[in-house]
């Protein structure tokens, strides 16, 4: 049954697509350059160190307005529109 629902959208060419936020490069190279390890700044705006790396590394998409991001980022000296990238994600259905 569920595989004949995948064969009816591979025939439809049906796609998704969404808007994401993802962490902006300014933000991701100011935390690399960072004198301070990455999972210190993460302790210093209560962020797990495990969630910052998969923010940073696209595994997980952060809201655009997590204030915890935005927090990181006035900590880097970015401001809060800086933190951030828009994304346009297709997906086939």
């Amino acid at each position: 049954m569920i595989s004949e629902w995948f064969v009816i959208l591979e025939e439809t060419n049906w796609w998704r697509i969404d808007m994401a936020h993802k962490i902006s490069r300014a933000f991701f190279e100011k935390i690399k350059l960072s004198q301070e390890p990455a999972y210190r700044l993460a302790w210093k705006v209560e962020i797990h160190p495990v969630l910052l790396s998969k923010w940073l590394h696209g595994y997980e998409k952060p809201k655009p307005d997590d204030p915890r991001i935005i927090k990181l980022g006035k900590l880097l000296g970015l401001r809060p529109e800086e933190c951030f990238e828009e994304v346009i994600e297709e997906q086939r259905l």
